[in-house]
């Protein structure tokens, strides 16, 4: 299912010159998905760069994205060419800060009472860019396509 090519995600990408003919997304840019599922949010999150390095801020209630309070946090990470999922929640909604490396996401709505019952949405994050909010009852996947190892931030509303 990674594997899956653009036209049965609903993805939008272009291949660079280091991806040609191998039929996978660009790793310099994140994805733009044609129609999201339903309650699936992506924040694009910018990191503030100099000389020292970068600084990332994570969660800010201000941005009021999400309802629920921040009581849970762990990190999860992932060596080269891993695969992590399908994972499912059905009683809570993950709240994901992607923030190092080079990963594949994917989605799968199976909540039959949604208006994007069946849909799959896909994007690569090319580095620390996004805050992902996911609904629960959707299925969700991530694979490290880059050469060094990745990690993930995850915030529960729920221990």
């Amino acid at each position: 299912m990674l594997g899956s090519a653009a036209s049965q995600t609903g993805v939008d990408y272009e291949e660079d010159q280091a991806h040609q003919g191998q039929n996978r997304p660009s790793p310099r840019r994140a994805e733009r998905i044609a129609r999201r599922i339903e309650g699936l949010v992506i924040r694009p999150v910018k990191p503030q760069v100099d000389q020292r390095g970068e600084l990332v801020e994570i969660y800010n209630p201000a941005w009021k994205f999400h309802p629920e309070p921040l009581v849970y946090a762990y990190q999860v990470t992932l060596r080269p060419g891993s695969i992590r999922g399908w994972v499912i929640h059905k009683t809570q909604e993950d709240r994901i800060h992607i923030c190092l490396g080079v990963q594949r996401w994917v989605f799968y709505d199976d909540r039959k009472d949604s208006p994007t019952h069946g849909l799959i949405n896909q994007f690569v994050s090319p580095k620390g860019i996004a805050l992902v909010c996911l609904p629960r009852g959707v299925y969700h996947a991530v694979q490290n396509i880059g050469e060094t190892g990745i990690a993930v931030h995850q915030f529960a509303h729920a221990a």
